[in-house]
């Protein structure tokens, strides 16, 4: 086995010679208090106005070469047993992320009454790139239910009180087609700026006192409070996940 001191001609380029350095500069600190709270058992040791002998300075030399290696070896261990023991608990956390994009899908006409669903496990190309034109292949992570529903303004209003409201305005395709047409669950995105998006984000999901809804032809556009309807944050379930499960019984 080759001594680990020995693995660089050079000592700045030896990490395990700053492992032994720390070791000896903490001995050296630590026997110079030592002889100041015990002198007569430092005079003993040969240990005087922080200097020490021959012996003693070999006892700290041994000495800062096991706790180098040891530590040495506890720090290129670690990441391995992090790892382990992460991938053991939640195997996700320890992948690398996937390059990944988020796509925008739009039914070909405005026509369409019912909504439509993109099936997760769908191949998508992505525009040519670079000098050979080269396409990527995608595959979507979730199904997507295509609603015939547009965000036609967004805006944000403080009232009287100084409690402020974000108003979001929806158009739907065909009005006619409201009552048959599945409304429960609508998926937004946030898009803007990085600190708008988390700012409009952390409002939507934490800071929501009530939610209301005016339809202009319903009760002359007065507002209706809707109870039990909340925000929620996407890609945290089960089925939104960017990486298959390969073992369903560790992730439960």
């Amino acid at each position: 086995m080759t001594a680990p001191w020995k693995h660089s001609a050079l000592e700045h380029e030896n990490p395990f010679l700053e492992y032994f350095d720390a070791e000896m500069r903490y001995l050296r600190a630590a026997s110079g208090e030592f002889a100041k709270a015990h002198p007569d058992a430092a005079r003993r040791l040969g240990m005087r106005y922080g200097e020490v002998g021959d012996s003693v300075r070999a006892t700290f030399e041994g000495f800062a070469l096991l706790m180098a290696r040891l530590r040495m070896k506890l720090d290129d261990g670690g990441p391995e047993f992090t790892e382990a023991l992460i991938d053991n608990m939640y195997e996700h956390a320890a992948r690398a992320i996937p390059s990944l994009s988020i796509i925008e899908c739009s039914p070909l006409g405005r026509g369409v009454a019912a909504a439509a669903q993109v099936p997760a496990g769908a191949l998508v190309r992505s525009a040519p790139v670079g000098p050979d034109q080269v396409q990527c292949l995608y595959r979507t992570t979730q199904a997507v239910q295509l609603l015939p529903l547009s965000v036609e303004d967004a805006e944000v209003a403080v009232r009287d009180g100084g409690r402020t409201v974000i108003r979001l305005t929806f158009r739907l395709w065909l009005g006619e087609q409201r009552e048959a047409t599945d409304l429960s669950r609508i998926r937004l995105y946030l898009h803007g700026t990085r600190p708008a998006a988390a700012a409009l984000y952390a409002s939507l999901t934490r800071q929501i006192a009530s939610i209301s809804l005016r339809l202009p032809s319903v009760r002359n556009g007065e507002l209706q409070p809707l109870e039990g309807v909340q925000f929620e944050g996407a890609g945290f379930g089960p089925t939104t996940r960017l990486w298959p499960v390969t073992e369903p019984e560790r992730d439960r």
